[in-house]
């Protein structure tokens, strides 16, 4: 049900992340019937020198897969392995999530044109001035709408910069 991030030398859990977008299925797990489903089921991909207002950060943007229709962004800048971690709270690490995407402000009709996320997410340089760096990512299987739709969000906010319906 989560993103388990593991230090390459040691094996050890480094970091734990449940995308908002699949909280709801965390009771499943306290059902003595439960049966395996998939949550949060896509590799990441992470880009490094991203400019998120002013600063250089390593991102992680990553999709449910077939858990879902949503992807995440989290700044991992710094983050070297297990020992980034001593003394820190869950309060301390809560800024390190950028965004999710469909969110609570999303309207119905881009949530509408949300599919299974299967497309990996990428971030990339632009040539918009208002833009200089983007997200984009493919809407996946089976969205309400049935159309192949590209989206481009900003990368610090995961707000929708553009959306393109390719019919």
């Amino acid at each position: 049900c989560s993103l388990h991030a593991l230090d390459a030398e040691t094996g050890e859990e480094v970091f734990g992340y449940v995308p908002g977008l699949v909280y709801d299925h965390i009771k499943d797990y306290a059902n003595p019937d439960y049966a395996h489903l998939f949550y949060v089921d896509q590799t990441p991909y992470v880009a490094e020198g991203v400019d998120i207002s002013g600063d250089e950060k390593t991102m992680l943007l990553g999709g449910l897969g077939k858990g879902g229709k949503g992807y995440y962004a989290l700044d991992i800048t710094g983050i070297s392995g297990a020992q980034s971690f001593v003394g820190k709270t869950e309060s301390d690490l809560a800024d390190r999530v950028l965004w999710e995407y469909p969110n609570a402000d999303t309207p119905a009709g881009e949530i509408a044109d949300m599919g299974y996320s299967f497309s990996r997410a990428y971030v990339d340089g632009s040539n918009d001035t208002n833009y200089p760096w983007i997200v984009v990512f493919g809407n996946g299987y089976n969205s309400e709408n049935s159309s192949a739709v590209l989206f481009i969000v900003d990368p610090e906010t995961g707000d929708l910069i553009h959306r393109i319906d390719t019919g």
